[in-house]
């Protein structure tokens, strides 16, 4: 007798473990999403579209998103959008070469990723997911459906996630439409206008409108200092003797650390003696952690480890690391000095080459 073939399991029950603690998105969702992003496939946008020529949409969330194809270079296939007049601020400064590293993409990301590949590049769960739309033909790149995250490695979507991609999808589709209706028009022949599908029409309509102007940095919220800590530095803070300053800088984590719901790039703190270049032990904090939480447990945790030191100043490299710092200088009667951290920045150099 031959053997049962064991059922599938469940897509839901798959992606249930890839993102515990949110709720997974449906079979009949997603196979909405991959049967729409096939259709985008076939016609193949980028053959016709340049990386930088941008749209704008809007979700049934009331969200504005901006939206993109890449492939005209023939390296990257995918339909890209990005949240809001944050998102549209990030996608310029990466095509106009602003970006200071990948830790700077990784700390401000939040899009989807409708990516193009080959079979042989999808992970088992990707596969378990364009299984949900059969016949699709050999020998096409198929979609990768993924969505970054603020600190966030690329994964897969929630959701909530996955109807946002949705209609951003059908909105692409209906701009790729309207373009081939309209082919003497060109959306992206002013500057500073890029083209808005207002897919929630009748007839979809595509309108002028200008660019987001850059949004303002928000702040983190200053970091709760533990009374109790504070007071245990107090009881003996005169007995110490003055010391070098403190330097203490915050990076966020080159390498992506594993987690239930996906995984993700912490905040690493880093304090030096800035005379001697010592290094204390830093501070890499969880999911939650902000990175003025983690400058200010790095510092208490500098001050502790050394119970004879009494620094005549903390230097950090900005106006944003001195605002967290402030309520723990103040408490403790510390200078704040915005300077060079020559030796935080020998640490975290070191830190990067030994993880290659």
């Amino acid at each position: 007798m031959a053997a049962r073939k064991k059922a599938a399991r469940p897509i839901e029950e798959i992606l249930a473990k890839q993102m515990v603690g949110h709720e997974p998105p449906s079979a009949d969702r997603l196979r909405v999403a991959v049967q729409a992003s096939v259709t985008i496939g076939m016609i193949a946008p980028w053959t016709f579209l340049q990386d930088s020529n941008c749209f704008a949409f809007d979700s049934a969330s009331g969200q504005r998103w901006y939206g993109l194809v890449m492939g005209a270079l023939e390296e990257v296939f995918a339909f890209q959008a990005y949240r809001g007049s944050h998102g549209y601020a990030l996608m310029r400064d990466i095509y106009d070469g602003r970006l200071k590293d990948s830790s700077e993409f990784h700390r401000r990301q939040d899009l989807f990723t409708v990516e193009f590949v080959p079979r042989v590049e999808l992970s088992a769960a990707d596969r378990a997911i364009l299984a949900l739309v059969p016949g699709i033909p050999a020998g096409m790149r198929v979609p990768q459906l993924t969505v970054s995250r603020p600190r966030h490695h690329r994964w897969y979507p929630h959701a909530d996630d996955l109807q946002e991609m949705i209609d951003g999808l059908m909105s692409l589709i209906q701009f790729l439409t309207w373009l081939k209706k309209n082919p003497g028009i060109d959306p992206w022949e002013k500057l500073g206008q890029i083209p808005l599908i207002n897919a929630w029409r009748d007839q979809p309509e595509v309108t002028m409108i200008p660019e987001p102007p850059p949004p303002a940095a928000v702040p983190d919220p200053p970091a709760k200092l533990d009374e109790r800590e504070i007071n245990a530095l107090l009881k003996d803070w005169a007995k110490r003797k003055p010391g070098p300053a403190l330097e203490v800088g915050v990076y966020l984590f080159p390498s992506p650390v594993g987690k239930p719901s996906g995984p993700f790039f912490p905040w690493t703190a880093l304090a030096c003696d800035s005379h001697s270049g010592y290094v204390f032990l830093p501070e890499m904090g969880d999911e939650s952690e902000t990175s003025s939480e983690a400058l200010v447990a790095c510092a208490l945790r500098a001050l502790q480890q050394a119970p004879l030191l009494r620094p005549e100043a903390f230097h950090v490299i900005d106006e944003a690391a001195l605002l967290a710092l402030e309520p723990l200088a103040l408490a403790l009667g510390i200078p704040l000095q915005v300077t060079e951290i020559p030796a935080v920045e020998q640490a975290h150099e070191a830190m990067i080459a030994h993880l290659g």
